[in-house]
């Protein structure tokens, strides 16, 4: 996340085209396993029974790793198609299909997440949830707004550096709060026994799935309208 933000900020402060898209095909791979790196970790906080998990999606992770190599590393030149200044002199960065299938698997990967950290957290009680609080409201903050800014992506094929400042804003509030948590809970040693049924009363994928419906309504209404452009 860190290398991510530092690429943002270089991106920002290049005028050259080739310099944005090499950076940004560098970022571009690096952000294919940051989705997975979080996923093994909210799949195993706090979770006493987590290597047990671990096995049970070995192949999927497996898979998801495959998967992330091949669009990142194997098809990296293609994964930005054009760069462009907008209007205010920042960079929009054209997607090439590659990129695109790479945002919608970065995605969905984090709706995982934010669903696997609502489940431990419904599932902790008392003392214990004070403690594990501010962790999961920190990755919350994080993951949250790139629920936002990677439909945006997704939507218009395009990164806009406008919402890499938002994802490094939230990043820097969400890093605060897990430094909190980390202060308080000085050692990760708790243990819950979520149930593996969350997802058919998942508040999470409830709220997501509302947002897509919303944007997707909004996006065709702006085509219908001739105002997708702007």
């Amino acid at each position: 996340l860190a290398i991510e933000s530092t690429i943002t900020g270089l991106t920002l402060g290049t005028q050259v085209a080739e310099d944005v898209i090499l950076w940004n095909r560098i970022k571009l791979g690096i952000g294919a396993y940051i989705p997975i790196i979080w996923l093994l970790f909210a799949l195993s906080f706090s979770r006493r029974d987590y290597k047990k998990l671990f096995r049970k999606l070995r192949w999927l992770i497996v898979f998801g790793l495959a998967f992330a190599s091949f669009i990142a590393i194997g098809l990296n030149k293609e994964l930005i198609k054009v760069v462009l200044l907008d209007e205010s002199g920042k960079w929009v960065i054209g997607l090439g299909r590659p990129g695109h299938v790479l945002e919608i698997f970065i995605l969905c990967l984090i709706i995982v997440i934010l669903m696997s950290l609502e489940r431990t957290l419904r599932f902790s009680t008392g003392h214990t949830r004070w403690k594990i609080k501010y962790m999961i409201i920190g990755l919350g903050a994080i993951f949250g707004i790139r629920i936002y800014t990677g439909t945006q992506i997704m939507l218009f094929r395009a990164i806009n550096m406008n919402l890499e400042i938002v994802n490094a804003g939230a990043l820097i509030i969400g890093e605060i709060l897990l430094i909190r948590s980390i202060v308080r809970l000085k050692i990760l040693n708790i243990d819950l026994y979520p149930s593996g049924t969350f997802i058919y009363s998942s508040f999470m994928i409830i709220l997501v799935g509302i947002y897509f419906i919303v944007v997707g309504v909004i996006a065709n209404l702006l085509k219908y309208a001739g105002l997708a452009e702007t």
